[in-house]
C-alpha cells in the first residue's frame, strides 16, 4: 500500500467592492478561510483589493499500480463558480464544447487524456506541477500588486548613527 499527498496552502489577491466572504465555519466559529482587506496597497484603485487564504491538496493512495484512488481537494471560494476548477464551470463546459469533455481537472489539462495517465506517480507529478504553477500565478499576481503599490511611495532614506564606543585608557 501507497500514499502520495501534497498540501499547498496559499495566498491570492482579488479586486472588489466587497470581500468573499467564506460562509463555512470551524469548530469555534471562525471563517475557515480569511479575508484581509490590503486596499491600503494602491489607494486610487476603483475597487477594493483583497488577499484570500485558499488551499489545494491531492491524495493518491493505491494497493499497487493497477489499484489506486485520486482525490483533488480546491479551495478558492473566493471565486465561487467562475473558478476555474470549479465544477459547476467544468460541467458547463462541457456541455458546450466537446473539447472539454476530456478537461483532466488533476493536471488542468486535456492533452494528455488520448492516452490517460494509468500511472499514479505520474499522474502525481502531473497534478503536483499543474498545481504549483496556479501558485506561482497567484503569487506573481500579488508581488506585481505589491510592486506597483510601491512606486507610488516615495522613498524614506532612513539614516542609522552608531554610537562610538571610546575603547582604551582614561586619563
Amino acid at each position: 500500500m501507497y500514499y502520495l499527498a501534497f498540501h499547498l496552502p496559499y495566498y491570492a489577491t482579488r479586486s472588489s467592492a466587497d470581500p468573499v466572504l467564506d460562509l463555512r465555519h470551524d469548530a469555534n466559529g471562525r471563517p475557515l478561510r480569511k479575508a484581509t482587506d490590503v486596499s491600503f496597497l494602491d489607494p486610487e484603485r476603483k475597487n477594493k483589493a483583497f488577499m484570500y487564504s485558499a488551499h489545494t491538496s491531492c491524495v493518491i493512495n493505491g494497493l499497487d499500480l493497477q489499484i489506486w484512488v485520486a482525490y483533488m481537494f480546491v479551495d478558492n471560494f473566493f471565486d465561487g463558480e467562475l473558478a476555474s476548477d470549479s465544477v459547476q464551470r467544468i460541467e458547463r463546459l462541457r456541455q458546450e464544447d466537446d473539447y472539454m469533455v476530456d478537461y483532466d481537472p488533476f493536471t488542468s489539462d486535456s492533452d494528455h487524456l488520448k492516452e490517460p495517465i494509468s500511472d499514479p506517480r505520474e499522474l502525481f507529478v502531473c497534478a503536483l506541477n499543474s498545481r504549483l504553477n496556479k501558485v506561482k500565478l497567484e503569487w506573481v499576481k500579488t508581488v506585481g500588486i505589491l510592486q506597483k503599490s510601491l512606486e507610488v511611495y516615495e522613498p524614506i532614506i532612513v539614516s542609522i548613527s552608531m554610537p562610538v564606543s571610546h575603547m582604551g585608557a582614561h586619563a
